[in-house]
């Protein structure tokens, strides 16, 4: 089946970061488990934050003086970054990115691994840490730093989108949440902003069934869930010029 293409214009950042920090030990381990399983994990936060431990840093709890809360704190910094530091999930980005010129949805466990299929021929083991770092070093052929870069997101912005389902005003209610995903790379000059493959959420504002006498039915969206390559999020919106360029080709 096609996908259904549209043109978007750039209509507002939400933050200037990626979202709100969340405070509590409970909120960073349910955000850690979502970015590295997919999916929040059952059971007691300390056997949950031992278990991400070993994911992510092969160690496991080692039964040193360091509270639960300076535990997560560390890996919220390694996995979802923190001011400069570049995180793990970036660094993910950056690899699909290099390797693919897109960027694939889901954990970074499945990420990782279908990346270690690609390049290597099968799943390696583990700590996530080194095994990116392995992974780095086959792509780019040493461990590299890397580092961020700053662009900038112009008001009149336009950019392809698919929508990940079927839309219509015969099937479709007001209220819906369509899932969409960027058809094509978001660019400042040279500097990556969002990712073709890029995956975002909006919601169907309006809808007008079609009538008798061929009248069209109308269906509005907004695309209010679109993240940068850094977590950002910004609202996008089908306005006059984006119509225009959807309509033209």
């Amino acid at each position: 089946m096609k996908k259904q293409v549209l043109t978007l214009l750039m209509a507002s950042l939400i933050s200037g970061t990626a979202f709100a920090a969340p405070g509590t030990v409970t909120e960073k381990t349910n955000v850690l488990e979502t970015t590295v399983y997919g999916a929040v994990q059952d059971g007691a936060v300390v056997d949950r934050i031992n278990q991400l431990d070993e994911t992510v840093y092969g160690t496991g709890f080692n039964g040193n003086s360091a509270t639960l809360s300076k535990r997560v704190d560390s890996l919220y910094n390694s996995v979802e970054g923190s001011g400069t530091n570049i995180s793990l999930r970036e660094e993910m980005d950056a690899l699909e990115y290099s390797y693919q010129n897109s960027i694939n949805a889901g954990s970074l466990v499945d990420r990782v691994e279908k990346m270690e299929r690609s390049v290597n021929g099968r799943i390696g083991s583990g700590s996530l840490q080194k095994r990116i770092i392995s992974l780095k070093t086959k792509v780019y052929g040493s461990n590299v730093t890397l580092t961020n870069q700053v662009g900038t997101l112009a008001g009149n912005q336009v950019f392809k989108v698919t929508l990940n389902d079927a839309v219509s005003s015969k099937t479709s209610h007001e209220g819906d949440t369509v899932a969409f995903t960027v058809a094509e790379n978001v660019m400042d000059g040279n500097v990556l902003l969002v990712p073709a493959g890029t995956v975002g959420s909006g919601t169907i504002t309006s809808l007008k069934k079609a009538r008798s006498f061929g009248r069209n039915g109308v269906l509005d969206i907004t695309f209010d869930t679109i993240p940068a390559i850094d977590g950002t999020e910004f609202t996008a919106v089908q306005g006059k010029e984006a119509k225009d360029k959807t309509r033209n080709e």
